[in-house]
Formats: structure tokens, sequence, C-alpha cells
């Protein structure tokens, strides 16, 4: 689900859903009818959507699924169309794109970040949608979540991430060498008696405030 910008000041809010059909929908949040349709972009389930302002002042819309390919539409919705179609089809990840995110690396052009089933994490250029970098962040586990952080007193934890444990993993550089090391622990925040008998702490998702004095929230499964 991606809350979309109004393209005047009268307009009605827009929300977007991806389907398991490969198909985003856009409703008006003051009716729930049916505003618009991006089809024929995806042949999988859509995983994750997102919004942001290219260099060129274009609203765009991300979105990303299990077929592995990352789409990038149109969000100008003073068009007419009713229908859409994708303006950009990339091949980001095997086995599907889990989760997207632009960073915000001070002083730095936006990126596009993308995690996928394959296990890697790939950065994207935001005006050439070339593929910057790709790693893997922790050897043999998969990214679940990713974030990006941008904080003064560190400016080189531009990406952070979670892959099923009890860590939040911080990616410094990741444009250059992506030094990746657990930033903190945190089974150690949780009291025992909360976890199971034989059950670990394992951390499933995680988003950065825009409140620099609330960092990071996180999901939880015991």
């Amino acid at each position: 689900m991606e809350f979309l910008s109004r393209s005047s000041a009268g307009d009605s809010p827009l929300v977007a859903f991806g389907g398991s059909d490969g198909v985003i929908r856009v409703l008006s949040m003051m009716t729930w009818k049916l505003v618009r349709r991006y089809t024929g972009g995806h042949k999988g389930s859509i995983s994750c959507l997102m919004t942001f302002m290219a260099s060129s002042g274009e609203a765009l819309l991300v979105s990303g699924a299990s077929d592995g390919l990352l789409i990038l539409w149109s969000a100008d919705h003073g068009q007419d169309s009713r229908e859409l179609v994708p303006k950009l089809s990339l091949k980001a990840h095997d086995g599907g794109v889990v989760a997207v995110e632009l960073s915000r690396v001070i002083g730095g052009a936006p990126q596009l970040i993308t995690i996928g089933a394959d296990k890697t994490l790939a950065i994207w250029d935001t005006m050439s949608f070339k593929e910057l970098r790709r790693i893997k962040p922790v050897p043999r586990l998969a990214c679940h979540s990713v974030a990006s952080w941008c904080h003064p007193r560190a400016p080189n934890l531009d990406i952070l991430t979670c892959v099923k444990d009890s860590y939040i993993w911080a990616i410094e550089h990741p444009t250059y060498s992506a030094l990746t090391r657990p930033l903190c622990d945190l089974s150690s925040l949780v009291p025992p008696q909360v976890v199971a008998p034989n059950k670990k702490l394992r951390v499933f998702s995680c988003f950065c405030s825009c409140d620099p004095r609330t960092l990071i929230s996180c999901f939880f499964k015991k």
C-alpha cells in the first residue's frame, strides 16, 4: 500500500494497492472507488510500492514483485487515462523483489535500494536507473526489510536492514566499501520472560522515523 500525492489541493487523497494478480489499483480515499489501474507490468504478486520525485520533477511510482521486476510508473494523476502502462521495467532480483526504499544520503543524489529473495541488496541510480552496486549484506542470510537512515552523528550509516535474526544490521558507504556490521542486538531490550523457552527473538522488519530522536521501529516475532 502506498499513499499518492494529489495533483491539486481540491483532489481527493489517493491510495494504491498492489495485488496478487500483478495489478496496481488506485482508490479515492473519499469515495473508496477505483480511480486508476496500473497494468501490463508484473506477472507475479506485488510485494512493495513506493513513490518519489524524480530529478526531472516528475512523480514516479515504483513497484516490486515476485517476478523479480522493478517497474517505474507515472504517478501524475492529472492524466485522464484510467489504465497506465509501465514507463520502465528492470530485472532487479532472482526469485522476487522483497522491498524497495529511497536513500537519504546527506549531500548525495537520491538512490533506490532494493532487496530480493536472492539474498542481495541492489542500489540504483535515480537518473539513469542503472544498477550502481549489488552486495550480500549478511552471507547466507536473506534481507527481509530495508531502511535508509541519515543522521548527523552517523553520516556513514546509510542503510539499515534485518535478516530474521535479533540484530539490526548497518551498511556503511553502500556504494563504495559496503561494510556491514551489527548495529544493535534487540534481544537485550526484550525481557527474557516474554520469549518462549527454546525460542529466539527474530526481527522481520524495520523503518526509520522522520524524527531523528526516534531512529528505528521494529516488528518482532518470537
